[in-house]
């Protein structure tokens, strides 16, 4: 499925970009792993929760409707955080 290929390719472009300047690079690796441990589990519920919500409502439409909207609340979240300011040792750079 080449949509869901790019959209994944998408969404860790993304995360890499971002995940220092919310997080900072001094435990780049733990936090990269609990990102990539979220990512996984969300990967392997949201099947077994669409199709919880797919019996009790009879259709889907309702379960994309929310999940189309979990990244728009995320985004909401995440836009207004301030840029954390690294360091000359976080961003490698020599005084």
């Amino acid at each position: 499925m080449p949509t869901s290929r790019n959209a994944t390719n998408a969404l860790r472009s993304i995360e890499a970009a971002m995940t220092p300047r919310l997080v900072g690079t001094t435990h780049i690796g733990s936090t990269c792993g609990v990102v990539a441990s979220v990512a996984i589990g969300s990967a392997a519920f949201a099947p077994l929760l669409r199709s919880l919500f797919h019996d009790w409502t009879g259709s889907f439409q309702l379960v994309l409707w929310l999940s189309a909207l979990v990244p728009i609340a995320v985004a909401a979240v995440i836009v207004p955080l301030p840029q954390r300011r690294m360091n000359s040792r976080e961003s490698g750079l020599q005084d």
